[in-house]
């Protein structure tokens, strides 16, 4: 998943040399780390559950009249209740500041669509699902200017007196996927997701020289590469609820997904000094592989306290080949290494039935994340923490429908040797729609 190895090391080692001022874009992310691979994986959940740190595995609805959606675990879906529907919908924004050692910086704006989701029962304790959300995010831009004339001495034949070079990349890796929830034996629940991963991903890479003989003029290269993905691949999940009474919950979960190869469809574009064109069919590439991954948690609910920890594990360390890259200023080593993670939250409703107060009704979330990225760089690790707070307003006090506010801190990266801190705060807003407001009321008319 590259266009050429070269073009790493010189983003990495010149540290993407840009200004301070603001941008946006329709892009889903905006960071250096971005550069390889398939860029920043999102976390995953409805905006109430990513506000509680991204714990998943074991939620599930508890017998209080609130609606619950979890399309990350298929095994929640066994606990729908019949004659629902329940739909929900996201959108979120992000704010990222970048930095480095020596003081240059710059700023990146994103809002969009986050998530589409439904789930409805086929029968008792049988339920299906769908959701369609975002896997990873590409989303890059530098711009480095050279002026070293032992490197413009070589260039163009010894005419060139400036350089610059242009980096570019963006697009997302999506996910669809259909979803079946069973509950077979009493406080066990098993399921499993058909998921369709596809997307496509445009790195562009441009080299401009500007020579005396060309009226003050650039001339060079253009390369873009496009990555196409469509892929079918599977998850399990399980729950198993420990405790299940009128007042309390305990519930285990778990959920595996097999991974495999992704097999990009990749074609690149080259366009020279003299317009010409010339397009390369790679054809399907088996060089990117997902590696499979293990999520296990606890979920422990209450009529006003909700809380889970999640741990989660991918194997990415010698799945896809490393690279010792010689770039502009030096070389850089990208190693994939393993990621474990920590996810854990809680939410807390005073007093869901309180007629007077609209506050008391409210749901109250905060949650934290820490782990590794996926990637290191000359063998520095990557760590990736974030602190989120969130709020669940009912939309009318005796529905069960929501809406769901969330905000997250988060930092990523390292100032030190040579690379670059990212700060990033992200925005969201959800809403959760349950038929049982309603929906299934029998009317008469006379």
């Amino acid at each position: 998943m590259r266009i050429r190895n070269f073009i790493l090391g010189a983003f990495v080692l010149t540290l993407v040399p840009v200004s301070g001022k603001a941008q946006s874009s329709s892009i889903n992310t905006f960071s250096p780390f971005t550069f390889y691979g398939l860029g920043d994986f999102h976390v995953q959940g409805p905006s109430n559950l990513r506000a509680m740190g991204g714990a998943t595995a074991g939620y599930r609805r508890f017998i209080e009249p609130n609606g619950v959606i979890n399309y990350t675990n298929p095994a929640a879906l066994s606990a729908t209740p019949r004659k629902t529907f329940h739909f929900n919908f996201g959108m979120e924004g992000s704010n990222h500041y970048l930095r480095t050692e020596d003081g240059q910086k710059t700023s990146f704006n994103t809002f969009n669509i986050r998530d589409v989701a439904f789930q409805t029962p086929l029968y008792e304790q049988l339920a299906f699902g769908f959701s369609l959300t975002p896997l990873s995010s590409v989303g890059y831009r530098a711009q480095i200017d050279e002026t070293d004339p032992r490197v413009l001495e070589h260039l163009y034949e010894g005419g060139a007196i400036g350089a610059k070079y242009l980096y570019n990349g963006g697009g997302d890796v999506n996910q669809t996927k259909f979803s079946l929830g069973w509950e077979p034996l009493k406080r066990l629940s098993v399921g499993v997701d058909m998921i369709y991963y596809f997307g496509r991903i445009d790195r562009t890479f441009s080299t401009d020289i500007l020579t005396q003989t060309s009226d003050a003029g650039f001339v060079g290269s253009h390369v873009t590469q496009a990555e196409r993905i469509s892929r079918i691949m599977w998850n399990f999940g399980v729950q198993y609820n420990l405790i299940n009474n009128n007042y309390r919950q305990l519930t285990f979960g778990a959920m595996y997904s097999l991974g495999g190869r992704l097999n990009p469809e990749i074609s690149t574009t080259l366009v020279n000094s003299l317009s010409m064109v010339q397009t390369i069919n790679n054809g399907l590439a088996d060089n990117f592989e997902l590696p499979a991954m293990l999520t296990a948690g606890l979920s422990y609910r209450t009529w006003r306290l909700a809380a889970g920890l999640d741990y989660n594990y991918q194997g990415w360390g010698g799945l896809n080949p490393d690279s010792q890259i010689d770039g502009a200023g030096g070389s850089v080593s990208m190693k994939f290494r393993d990621v474990n993670s920590l996810r854990g939250g809680f939410e807390y409703t005073p007093d869901r039935w309180d007629v007077r107060r609209a506050w008391r009704r409210n749901t109250y979330r905060a949650g934290v994340r820490y782990g590794d990225y996926y990637m290191t760089f000359n063998d520095k690790a990557i760590r990736d923490i974030g602190v989120s707070i969130g709020l669940g307003m009912p939309i009318r006090q005796e529905l069960r429908s929501h809406i769901d506010l969330g905000f997250e801190w988060g930092q990523r990266g390292t100032m030190r040797a040579g690379l670059i801190r990212e700060n990033y705060f992200k925005v969201w807003i959800g809403l959760r729609l349950f038929g049982t407001d309603g929906w299934f009321q029998k009317f008469e008319f006379r």
